[in-house]
């Protein structure tokens, strides 16, 4: 009986290695692209996507939380500053050229711009109309287009 458990052990160890290390290097022998390139990007991408919905997150909550009067105008610059911050982190992520990371970056970009118009209007300096529902909207629409071409 030990035997065989031993036999059968051996067996399922072999299969696993053929499946998770000898597939995939004939794949790549027949197809002639390496596997890693594709897990570095998609790991690039999903990074990058998770860097830019954290950053989205992080301005929701606070316009959220500072967005109704009475301002705290000192808590709402200390948010302001956390929020750059965290969009330039999401842009030294999203510095890759794939699709996931392009759309990224557009999100960045509009967040930087609704930061901005939700600056002015807390401030009560803003110089024009700023819808920011609109602004948000599509943020998310550029997420969702991140996610899709991320694979999430």
């Amino acid at each position: 009986m030990l035997g065989r458990l031993l036999t059968l052990a051996i067996v399922l160890t072999i299969a696993y290695l053929i499946l998770t290390k000898a597939a995939p290097f004939l794949r790549d022998q027949v197809t002639g692209k390496p596997a890693t390139s594709g897990s570095s990007v998609d790991s690039a991408d999903s990074g990058c996507v998770d860097r830019a919905r954290r950053a989205n997150n992080i301005l929701t909550e606070a316009a959220r939380r500072h967005g109704q009067p009475p301002v705290d105008v000192d808590g709402w610059s200390a948010a302001v500053w956390e929020i750059e911050s965290e969009i330039q982190t999401a842009r030294s992520a999203c510095n890759c050229s794939s699709d996931a990371c392009g759309a990224a970056r557009s999100a960045l970009d509009e967040m930087g711009s609704l930061l901005s118009n939700l600056d002015g209007m807390v401030r009560g300096d803003s110089p024009g109309y700023a819808n920011p529902a609109n602004q948000q909207e599509r943020v998310l629409q550029y997420l969702d287009q991140a996610e899709s071409a991320a694979g999430f």
